[in-house]
């Protein structure tokens, strides 16, 4: 199996921004804590340039040579549509404490439990570069994507989500 690299994109800041997406949960005038879409727009540059920067920690974990990475990436390979190169978007919620430790993640559960324990392995646990703002509103999303590189070899890109 050839090694599958991630691509992080050369984007400049406005593709980035384009791209970039999180549901956070927020609070509404009532104080109770709801569901609210924040546009990249609306967001403040410091959780803007933090949602870039865990999305390349992110894609540097996920790129590793160790057994459940690879594993990962060999799964949603496995699984994307046949008539499709890429995957369809893995989308990943993370909770990240104080400390800048992913302490929790969600998204939609793949068939194979062994699938979902090698994820969870590749991200609960670990510690970002940097804690998040700290009036940064998580989780933070994360949408990843398998595409196959021009080189023959398989890349990924993990995008903040808005």
């Amino acid at each position: 199996m050839s090694r599958l690299g991630l691509n992080r994109g050369t984007a400049g800041v406005s593709g980035v921004l384009a791209a970039l997406a999180a549901l956070i949960p927020g609070v509404s005038g009532a104080g109770a804590a709801t569901p609210q879409s924040l546009s990249a727009s609306e967001a403040p540059a410091a959780w803007v340039a933090y949602a870039e920067a865990a999305g390349a920690t992110l894609s540097a974990w996920l790129e590793e040579d160790g057994e459940a990475a690879v594993r990962v990436r060999a799964y949603l390979l496995a699984a994307r549509p046949a008539d499709d190169p890429a995957t369809p978007p893995l989308v990943l919620k993370l909770w990240i404490d104080a400390d800048g430790v992913v302490e929790r993640l969600e998204f939609a559960p793949f068939v194979h439990a062994e699938a979902n324990k090698d994820l969870r392995a590749s991200v609960v646990g670990r510690r970002l570069p940097q804690p998040p703002p700290h009036d940064m509103l998580l989780p933070l999303r994360i949408a990843v994507q398998l595409r196959p590189a021009e080189t023959g070899a398989t890349s990924a890109t993990p995008t903040p989500v808005i």
